[in-house]
């Protein structure tokens, strides 16, 4: 995403864009901006559970660091995946047991989409995805949004950046 995006989003609210949550077996629909409308939030967006950089480094360190990022500020941690409510929540069960990070589903990218990070990952077989990408929102208003130039990448993300030292 070019940096002119970044900074088009930055000090704008997080859009209305319809997510959802699988609840004791129902799909609940939800606003991206009530999600994120309420304290410090510190959300990545993933291209989709079960996939290699997602599963086994983005969030992971996402919720092994959750205590030190609340410590740091954070009231709410959110990761946003491309991917269904049903594989969004299953997908949750194995990362995080102990429930440190709320999962939500942008299984029809619609948040994707309103920010601009959908990403066509043809040679993937993935279709269009959601780009990896991190963003920290104060009451709902975007302060802070990065984004990996593809998806594979992991380096600009990094839930462990967000973490101040000492705490």
């Amino acid at each position: 995403m070019p940096a002119s995006r970044a900074q088009q989003l930055a000090g704008t609210y997080v859009p209305p864009a319809l997510v959802a949550e699988l609840i004791d077996g129902q799909i609940i629909a939800m606003r991206a901006h009530d999600v994120m409308g309420r304290g410090r939030t510190l959300a990545i967006g993933v291209p989709g559970a079960f996939t290699p950089v997602c599963t086994e480094r983005h969030v992971p360190g996402l919720v092994d660091n959750a205590e030190r990022l609340r410590r740091s500020g954070y009231d709410n941690l959110v990761c946003f995946v491309a991917g269904d409510p049903f594989v969004t929540e299953a997908w949750a069960r194995q990362l995080d047991p102990k429930r440190s990070v709320r999962f939500v589903s942008d299984g029809n990218l619609n948040l994707c989409r309103a920010m601009g990070m959908v990403t066509h990952e043809q040679k993937l077989f993935l279709g269009d995805r959601s780009e990896r990408y991190m963003l920290v929102a104060q009451n709902g208003v975007i302060e802070t949004v990065r984004v990996e130039k593809q998806i594979t990448d992991y380096r600009c993300t990094r839930p462990e950046a967000f973490v101040i030292e000492g705490v």
